[in-house]
C-alpha cells in the first residue's frame, strides 16, 4: 500500500510539472502571403471601397499615349486604404481599381486593376498583374503581366511609389 501511495504521488507530481511547464499562450503566426492570385470575386463590389483619387483630363504624368490619349475622368479605388508600403514597396495582395469615364458623355469606358500579385510573377516589374474588368457582366476580360504588349509595365514603371502613381497613405 506504501508503494501504491509513491506511485500516486510521483504521478500527480510529475503531472504538475508538466502542466507547470506547458505552453499556456498558444500563438499562431499567419503564414507570410507570398503569392495572391485574385480572382473576379477580389474585386466584387469595388465600387463600395476606399476612393483614393479622383482626377480628369490628360494627365501629364502619365504621358499623352496613356489609356489612349483621350479625355477621361478616372476614379481609383482600394480595398484597404489602411495597407503600409513595406522597404518601399506595396504588401503582396494590394488592390487598385480604376474606372475610366468619357468626359463629354460621363459614360463608363473601361475597368482596369492592378494586383500585388508577389512570388516570381512579373518579377521585372515588382510582381504586378494587371486586368481589364468588364463591369456589365463581372468578369475579368483580360490579365497578364504584359498585358497590352506591355505598356501598363512600361507606364507604371514610371511611378515613383511601386508602380502606383495613386499614394494611398498621402
Amino acid at each position: 500500500m506504501k508503494n501504491l501511495f509513491r506511485l500516486f504521488l510521483l504521478t500527480l507530481l510529475s503531472a504538475s510539472f508538466i502542466v507547470a511547464c506547458s505552453d499556456d499562450e498558444k500563438t499562431t503566426t499567419e503564414p507570410e502571403v507570398t503569392e495572391f492570385v485574385a480572382t473576379y470575386s477580389d474585386f466584387a463590389g469595388y465600387r463600395d471601397w476606399d476612393k483614393i483619387a479622383e482626377n480628369s483630363g490628360q494627365d501629364p504624368a502619365l504621358g499623352l499615349d496613356a489609356h489612349g490619349n483621350a479625355m477621361t475622368k478616372r476614379v481609383i479605388y482600394t480595398k484597404n486604404k489602411d495597407v503600409k508600403m513595406e522597404n518601399g514597396e506595396w504588401p503582396v495582395g494590394t488592390i487598385l481599381v480604376k474606372d475610366m469615364f468619357s468626359l463629354e458623355t460621363n459614360e463608363l469606358t473601361g475597368v482596369m486593376a492592378m494586383v500585388k500579385r508577389g512570388a516570381d510573377f512579373n518579377p521585372d516589374h515588382k510582381g504586378w498583374e494587371w486586368f481589364e474588368l468588364n463591369d456589365a457582366d463581372k468578369s475579368i476580360t483580360g490579365r497578364d503581366a504584359n498585358l497590352m504588349d506591355g505598356m501598363c509595365n512600361q507606364c507604371h514603371g514610371g511611378a515613383s511609389s511601386d508602380y502606383s502613381f495613386t499614394l494611398i497613405n498621402e
